[in-house]
């Protein structure tokens, strides 16, 4: 190629290089989205805890069903589940527009079993239980990032 561009092979692999680089997703950008995400699991998680803690059903999880359907729901928990049900409807659309990833199919389906889950759950006034499932998998995401 260089020959016919009469051109030194040095600066073509040069450009080579580059032109192969182009189509590649940068390493900040990947980085940046992982650590938003990895900041967002944590926090949520730590909220859960401090929602949590105090409740007896967290020791005892016997005690989630005890009483339902009549369970009062905490303007903690509420908030608790709103925000992630925010924040995964967010991601659900945000998988088409960020970086793609090889587990993209993976991640919608991911996404959208946990909005039905957590829509359930909250619908069904299965908050309790809802709420320990949710911390847990806070923290087990908060690891795949």
């Amino acid at each position: 190629m260089s020959e016919a561009l009469n051109m030194d092979p040095k600066i073509v692999e040069f450009w080579f290089h580059k032109r192969r680089n182009l189509s590649k997703t940068p390493v900040i950008l990947k980085f940046s989205e992982s650590g938003w995400k990895f900041c967002f699991y944590t926090t949520m998680f730590f909220y859960g805890v401090y929602v949590l803690h105090d409740k007896d059903y967290l020791y005892d999880t016997s005690l989630t069903i005890i009483g339902y359907p009549k369970h009062y729901m905490p303007s903690e928990i509420h908030w608790y589940y709103v925000i992630e049900l925010g924040y995964y409807l967010s991601e659900l659309f945000w998988v088409f527009y960020g970086v793609r990833r090889s587990d993209f199919k993976v991640l919608v389906v991911h996404h959208m079993a946990t909005i039905g889950l957590l829509s359930f759950s909250y619908m069904t006034n299965h908050h309790r239980i809802g709420a320990i499932i949710l911390g847990l998998h806070d923290i087990a995401d908060c690891w795949m990032e």
